[in-house]
């Protein structure tokens, strides 16, 4: 059975993520924090501060700007070939 700082340091964690990148949404959800339980949260130091879930050690979570450029990059060039190609078919069987 987990401790009780086992389950603050998840809380805490998860509280961080949807803070950060569901600002908005949290914003008006009926499940935010009392402002005492956030402090709480917020000031909790856990004792193993590198926590990560079940969920992100099966997913990619980080990709810099550089990498979602050159991917950007590579699908327009992509589509641009593919469009280019489309042409040249169409004009043979003319």
């Amino acid at each position: 059975m987990k401790s009780s700082q086992a389950y603050l340091t998840v809380a805490r964690a998860e509280h961080l993520i949807v803070s950060k990148y569901f600002t908005r949404t949290l914003s008006f959800s009926s499940y935010r924090l009392s402002p005492v339980a956030r402090d709480m949260l917020e000031t909790y130091i856990p004792d193993e501060p590198d926590y990560s879930s079940a969920v992100d050690r099966h997913l990619v979570t980080r990709i810099s700007e550089r990498e979602l450029w050159v991917t950007v990059l590579i699908i327009l060039l992509l589509l641009a070939g593919l469009h280019r190609y489309s042409y040249r078919m169409e004009g043979q069987l003319k």
